[in-house]
């Protein structure tokens, strides 16, 4: 139990922390520096590969997958849940969008043994969506829950 636990609080942390750095990516700033004037479209898999580079700090091993869209986030994101329903076995702990415009669309999915974090964007001029998803394994983060 203590492995899922610690799987559910990396995950949220995980989120938090694309929440306030999604739209800073590529503009220069920090967190908390930002100006609205300044700002630009963040595409997931820009954020995706801050939330990447920590999982590897953290040595953390898990499964990375990305797609595209047609459809708009909301689309893309009501697909992803839909096809997460049908597999069955999972609940979402967490799920909204990281950003005013609905630009953003972030959830964390809980299953037996594992955790996902979903990540889906508008992509440039609103040509449809991308979207990116790590999975981790609980039995991948026994070391992180004894620590």
């Amino acid at each position: 139990m203590r492995a899922r636990e610690a799987a559910v609080a990396l995950a949220l942390v995980c989120a938090a922390a694309l929440s306030v750095a999604a739209p800073c990516v590529g503009t220069g700033q920090k967190p908390g520096e930002r100006d609205a004037r300044t700002l630009r479209r963040t595409s997931s898999a820009e954020v995706g590969d801050g939330v990447e580079e920590r999982l590897t700090d953290l040595g953390i091993s898990h499964q990375r997958e990305e797609r595209e869209s047609s459809e708009g986030v909301e689309g893309a994101a009501s697909a992803l849940l839909e096809e997460r329903r049908a597999q069955g076995g999972c609940v979402v702990v967490r799920s909204g969008y990281l950003d005013l415009l609905g630009r953003t669309w972030a959830c964390v999915l809980q299953g037996s043994g594992w955790v996902e974090i979903c990540l889906v964007s508008e992509r440039d001029e609103g040509r449809g969506s991308e979207a990116v998803t790590w999975r981790m394994e609980a039995s991948e983060l026994g070391s992180l829950a004894a620590e």
